[in-house]
């Protein structure tokens, strides 16, 4: 495997473990609820922004 894909798939698969553990955490401690429209709102935005710069890095990934 190259090394770039290897870092990126190390990164993002670490870093989304973590991310979805603090998301659950979150979601368990009730600090965000998601019947409340603006905590809805963040949490998604989150996870979009998440996938969205997995996204852009892997799409420059190939370009590069």
């Amino acid at each position: 495997m190259d090394d770039r894909w290897f870092t990126f798939f190390y990164q993002y698969g670490i870093g989304s473990a973590i991310f979805c553990a603090l998301m659950f955490l979150l979601l368990k401690t009730k600090a965000i609820k998601l019947k409340r429209t603006y905590d809805r709102r963040i949490f998604y935005l989150l996870i979009a922004g998440l996938v969205s710069f997995m996204f852009i890095h892997g799409t420059w990934s190939l370009i590069v």
